[in-house]
């Protein structure tokens, strides 16, 4: 940062750099942003949610990320990449320093893999949208159906509790606590066939007092190169009875099993740490993912300990994601051939399967035998029906099972291959298993 900063001080550098492994070297992507805040018209971009180090920390209205610069990890030779040759602001200064920028097309192949949508022009975006998202004058000017970007899980900092505006224009939604970070994050979008490497956001209701923590939207900025840029917004229908990230971390927090975990692990010196909650869609559900660490007092490196997974009321923790997945469906783990709800996992291990179960109809009753006719009848009267075996509780559907099984064996097969350095192998065997894991989801949808 502070050598693309000392290279082009008129451009203002992202919070976040990143390394990636390009042409047998370590280089560095830095996200380079023009401002200006005299742009006619403009809304004051409200900057609460950067980061301390970010660049776009100042007033502006008009905002591009215009250059992507690449910094060389051994020498440090920086190269300008423009991303955004229309910025009139960066076509200015390409007039004054005609040999300091690259076109992006001069950008090695191997370089352009592993460009991403930026994380602070992302914040004030979904920032801004949560209010401009409203076509009808008089609803944005009522704000009744104004979206938030949802809650920090936990974070409490006690900031705004009404809407105001700032002398520079600036309109802060209503808040007591702190918003949500941005996540990047592999995953097949509704209604898409293929994975997308995006940057994802998730949005609640607007309230005065921050008390709506009800998902409602969510939004993702795409990096793969065909959609680079492009941002897609999916709505939660019906409103109001999916969680948001703030009430699903409350479930994790309420569970008695899970307490107890957290409670023996946070002893002896050691403390328990919770990392970002994800929010993974998948088809027309929303599933939940949280690791959580435990910190040693000396040394103070966090370790993974245990996966929480939430999909609607079940809320399951295990040792690994695999073990979670499979704990919330209740299903048969391959490796030791034990139920996912053994002591290995707590919360409600039951899992769909119980659900599964419990939606089967009742088995049919034995029909009464038929009266005795007034004169003899040459024969007996047929017997009665058998009734019905009952379905046995937790089973779910051959299939399913199978399905999610051969998922698992897949996810090992990519940590395998991960540790092997086989990125190839690693990434298709990924995609099967997610495809698997979307058939088992159509499945299980046709058998409630």
């Amino acid at each position: 940062r502070a050598r693309v900063k000392k290279l082009a001080p008129f451009l203002h550098i992202d919070n976040d750099p990143y390394p990636v492994l390009a042409e047998g070297r370590v280089q560095y992507i830095v996200d380079a942003y023009t401002t200006t805040s005299k742009f006619p018209y403009g809304q004051r971009a409200d900057t609460e949610q950067l980061g301390d180090n970010s660049g776009l920390r100042h007033r502006f209205n008009y905002v591009r990320n215009s250059i992507k610069a690449v910094v060389d990890g051994f020498d440090g030779t920086t190269t300008l990449y423009v991303v955004d040759p229309d910025d009139p602001i960066l076509r200015a200064y390409r007039n004054i320093f005609p040999d300091l920028f690259e076109d992006f097309e001069n950008m090695p192949a191997e370089l352009m893999e592993h460009i991403r949508y930026p994380e602070d022009l992302f914040r004030v975006q979904t920032n801004v949208w949560a209010r401009y998202q409203l076509d009808n004058p008089q609803e944005f000017y009522e704000q009744a159906k104004g979206w938030s970007v949802a809650q920090d899980p936990g974070a409490v900092t006690g900031v705004l509790t009404s809407p105001i505006t700032t002398p520079d224009g600036v309109v802060q939604q209503p808040s007591r606590e702190a918003r949500i970070d941005p996540y990047y994050l592999l995953t097949r979008l509704p209604e898409e066939d293929d994975q997308d490497f995006v940057i994802l956001r998730s949005y609640v209701p607007v309230s005065t007092e921050d008390t709506r923590r009800e998902l409602t939207a969510f939004m993702v900025g795409k990096s793969d190169p065909d959609e680079y840029g492009e941002l897609v917004v999916y709505k939660v229908e019906p409103l109001g009875l999916t969680d948001g990230p703030a009430l699903v971390n409350s479930k994790i927090q309420s569970d008695p099993s899970i307490s107890r975990v957290v409670t023996l692990l946070n002893q002896q010196g050691s403390r328990v740490e919770f990392g970002d909650l994800v929010l993974v869609p998948v088809e027309d559900s929303i599933l939940y993912v949280r690791p959580l660490y435990v910190v040693a007092q000396s040394p103070p490196v966090p370790e993974l300990q245990q996966v929480i997974a939430v999909l609607g009321e079940r809320v399951v923790m295990c040792p690994t994601l695999d073990e979670a997945l499979r704990g919330l469906f209740g299903l048969t783990l391959v490796s030791d051939s034990q139920d996912a709800s053994a002591s290995s996992c707590v919360g409600n291990t039951a899992g769909l399967a119980a659900e599964i179960a419990a939606a089967e109809p009742d088995p049919a009753p034995p029909a009464e035998p038929a009266p005795a006719p007034p004169e003899p009848a040459p024969t007996p009267p047929e017997p009665a029906p058998a009734p019905a075996p009952p379905v046995p509780p937790g089973d779910i559907p051959d299939a399913v099972s199978g399905l999610l099984e051969r998922a698992v064996e897949l996810f090992a097969e990519a940590d395998a291959a991960l540790r092997d350095g086989r990125l190839d192998l690693y990434q298709q065997r990924i995609d099967e298993a997610e495809e698997l894991i979307r058939r088992a989801s159509e499945e299980l949808g046709d058998s409630l």
